[in-house]
Formats: C-alpha cells, structure tokens, sequence
C-alpha cells in the first residue's frame, strides 16, 4: 500500500516536470520563430534614419526610437 502511493507520486512529480519542460521548450521556439521580424524591422529602421540623415530630412524618418544599433547601418562619417 505505501509502495504504491509513493509509485504514484513518483509518476506525478515526472509528468509535472514533463510538462514544464514541454511549456519551456514551446517559449523558446515561440521566441526564436519572432527573431527574425525583429532584425527586419530594426534594419528597415535603420535604412529610413539613414535615408533621414542622407537626404537633409527630406525622405525618411527621423531618429525617433534613438539611434541605429545595427552595425550595417552605422555612419561613417
């Protein structure tokens, strides 16, 4: 009778820690998938900040998140 309430437990805790490590492993593809719509919108960002400075302000957009932090979009000047 107890060897099989502590049996019991056993499989409780192994599929609480299954499901744990099914819900940690869904979050980190989850955050991987969203990865590259980050760096395509931080460097359609930094193309239009460079397009601002080229253009004296013309065309488009100003600095308005800060500063580019891509290193393909960084002013040489």
């Amino acid at each position: 009778m107890r060897m099989r309430k502590l049996k019991k437990r056993i499989k409780i805790r192994i599929e609480g820690v299954a499901l744990a490590t099914l819900i940690f492993v869904f979050a980190v593809v989850a955050g991987m998938l969203d990865y590259p719509d980050h760096v395509a919108d931080e460097e359609g960002y930094c193309a239009m900040v460079r397009l601002h400075q080229n253009s004296g302000g013309n065309a488009g957009w100003p600095a308005y998140r800060g500063e580019c932090k891509s290193e393909k979009w960084v002013s040489n000047d």
